[in-house]
């Protein structure tokens, strides 16, 4: 019976889920929750490649803004406006 490593592929989607996780928190723990926030953001945007879709923005031939990285993008400055904010 051939087998099937399913878990390589379902690492963006823990690092998509701690990152929801992590904004939900940012509201009630501030600082705290958005710290890890940042990480997790940072770690979708290296590894989303899985999840990928449509292009929204062509910056090369080889490399582009699609959907994914929007989620990334966003954690990302609402990481930064929750450590700025200074609660």
């Amino acid at each position: 019976m051939p087998t099937f490593d399913v878990f390589p592929a379902a690492w963006p989607g823990v690092w998509l889920a701690a990152a929801l996780l992590c904004a939900y928190a940012a509201g009630r723990w501030g600082r705290w929750a958005a710290l890890p926030l940042a990480g997790f953001c940072l770690l979708w945007l290296f590894n989303n490649s899985l999840a990928e879709g449509g292009t929204l923005v062509e910056l090369s031939a080889n490399h582009g803004l699609n959907t994914t990285d929007l989620v990334g993008v966003v954690g990302l400055a609402v990481a930064g406006w929750v450590l700025l904010r200074g609660r």
